[in-house]
């Protein structure tokens, strides 16, 4: 199976101010881990993951919700972690000892957080969908896909409101009559 590595898009090394927006956008969409800049001195969590098998696919495929399908390709293709933080601050690398079976779930709640499992998750999911040689990119959160509806629903409603705030665009013709309202 394919291997990629992913860092968390909310990983605390991620330096956004000296990327520029451009390069995080890139990230966002591409989960091209060459044009992320980090902060001097912190190191990021470097997952390695593969991409998944179909058997391992119909699985996924069959959750209920994002985060169930997330959390079910996180368990399937992470293989190892390295730059783990750990509650006292240290840093581990995680190697996943069994790759034909799931990490087990009080494995994954003792050692990742909830944010990580459907960020990677995520990013693992998509990559699988798009198969071999094509450019890595995974699905918005839902939250993320409902907040840009609703943005694009009040952006519309003001665009309306705004339409019927203004004068017409066309003056009547030269020698027209003028419109009037009323009897």
């Amino acid at each position: 199976m394919a291997g990629f590595e992913a860092v968390c898009r909310h990983d605390e090394a991620i330096d956004a101010l000296a990327m520029g927006e451009d390069a995080v956008r890139k990230y966002r969409e591409t989960g091209d881990v060459t044009v992320l800049k980090f902060r001097d001195g912190i190191a990021p969590t470097r997952f390695h993951c593969r991409t998944l098998k179909p058997s391992e696919m119909r699985i996924v495929g069959s959750a209920l919700s994002d985060v169930d399908r997330n959390w079910e390709a996180f368990v399937r293709g992470v293989t190892k972690v390295t730059g783990l933080r750990s509650d006292d601050g240290t840093r581990r690398d995680f190697v996943r000892q069994d790759n034909d079976r799931p990490i087990a779930s009080s494995v994954v709640d003792q050692t990742f957080d909830a944010g990580e499992v459907d960020d990677i998750g995520a990013r693992i999911y998509g990559a699988s969908i798009l198969g071999k040689g094509r450019p890595a990119a995974w699905p918005q959160p839902a939250t993320l896909r409902h907040a840009v509806g609703a943005l694009v629903f009040r952006l519309a409603e003001q665009t309306r409101a705004q339409d019927a705030a203004s004068p017409p665009s066309n003056p009547p013709a030269a020698g027209a009559p003028p419109e009037t309202t009323g009897p």
